[in-house]
């Protein structure tokens, strides 16, 4: 998203809670510097910091109305890409 650093400055500037919701875009957008603040980490000296905020991740598959017949039925016709980015939270595969 273009101006993400900027708009997710000026939100967070005028509340203490900021609730964000996307699907994974690669990992070199904001989205993805976020959710690496819901982590623990490594600082360069060895010491694991805490994370910085709180992360909310929800595979489909924890979903009680989803099972693998209906993801089955959804990723059909889908790329490699699409299924990773929209359905597998993963952000290494998805497409940028």
């Amino acid at each position: 998203m273009q101006h993400a650093n900027a708009i997710n400055k000026a939100a967070t500037s005028n509340t203490s809670c900021v609730i964000y919701n996307s699907t994974p875009n690669g990992e070199g957008n904001e989205f993805y510097r976020m959710r690496k603040l819901t982590m623990e980490r490594r600082a360069p000296d060895g010491t694991i910091l805490k994370p910085e905020i709180k992360g909310l991740r929800y595979h489909w598959s924890e979903h009680p109305m989803y099972d693998q017949t209906w993801y089955q039925n959804k990723i059909k016709g889908k790329s490699k890409e699409t299924i990773a980015q929209e359905y597998e939270i993963s952000y290494n595969t998805a497409i940028v």
